[in-house]
């Protein structure tokens, strides 16, 4: 029994000594007063920064969900050797109402931010998801200016909203932009999508500057609104579909 124990610690020894089994690293406190703080993580867990105005600085590669329970969450994503990387579940949660600003890249098994209330969402990362590249449960805002390669649709508010996106998307089964209520979007970059391009489900405007190719609409309005369109549409079902409005279109539609 002591010889199996002293070879034991010699092989954690020897595997520590080589780097085959390093610490998991946490994140730190490194600002900052309770409620609001400011962390540091260098991985591979995650962060529940609880219910103020925080902010969080992913410097190694991070494999496990940054949530907040409330108020502001701010992730910067720190290079070369940051990383947010979920294996298993939502890049960054807001388990209810708050906001969500996020610099970098994120890579995230489910949703790649999700906010389960309303929010609002400014990103300037590519986003990778195996569900909805963002997410707003209920009422919010986005401004996204990084690519969205999602599983589901690549921006979902289930409320009324508003979407400004600047980056590519690629929604492998759902709409590109996504909207349940009320609300405005402007899109300048290509969206290929399995549903919609972009769909409006109540009222609001369109002004869409890139290509969209769909299995479904192209640019869908189900109320009154206005579109206008400088890039070449290919939809499975109308190129541009609105209850009441104006089109104005200047790129070619095939439908």
């Amino acid at each position: 029994m002591a010889v199996r124990r002293l070879l034991l610690v010699v092989m954690v020894v020897l595997g520590l000594s080589a780097g085959v089994l390093p610490a998991r690293a946490q994140c730190v406190v490194v600002g900052g007063t309770p409620p609001n703080q400011t962390y540091e993580c260098e991985g591979p867990e995650g962060v529940n920064v609880g219910d103020g105005d925080d902010i969080v600085y992913v410097i190694g590669e991070v494999l496990n969900t940054i949530v907040s329970n409330g108020g502001t969450v701010t992730v910067y994503i720190v290079g070369p050797d940051g990383a947010l990387n979920v294996l298993a579940g939502l890049g960054i949660y807001m388990t209810t109402g708050g906001n969500v600003t996020s610099a970098g890249d994120i890579t995230a098994d489910s949703d790649g931010i999700h906010i389960g209330g309303n929010g609002n969402v400014d990103s300037t990362g590519d986003i990778t998801a195996g569900r909805y590249g963002i997410f707003i449960l209920r009422n919010g805002d986005v401004t996204s200016a990084g690519d969205i390669d999602a599983g589901g649709s690549g921006i979902r508010i289930d409320g009324n909203g508003n979407v400004d996106s600047t980056g590519d998307i690629n929604a492998a089964n759902g709409d590109g932009i996504y909207i349940r209520g009320d609300g405005d979007v402007t899109s300048a970059g290509d969206i290929s999508a399995v549903g919609a391009g972009i769909a409006i489900w109540r009222a609001g405007d369109v002004t869409s500057e890139g290509n969209i190719s769909a299995n479904g609409y192209g640019i869908y309005i189900f109320g009154a609104g206005n579109v206008t369109n400088m890039g070449n549409i290919d939809a499975g079902a109308n190129g541009i579909d609105i209850g009441t409005g104006n089109v104005d279109s200047t790129g070619s539609i095939t439908a």
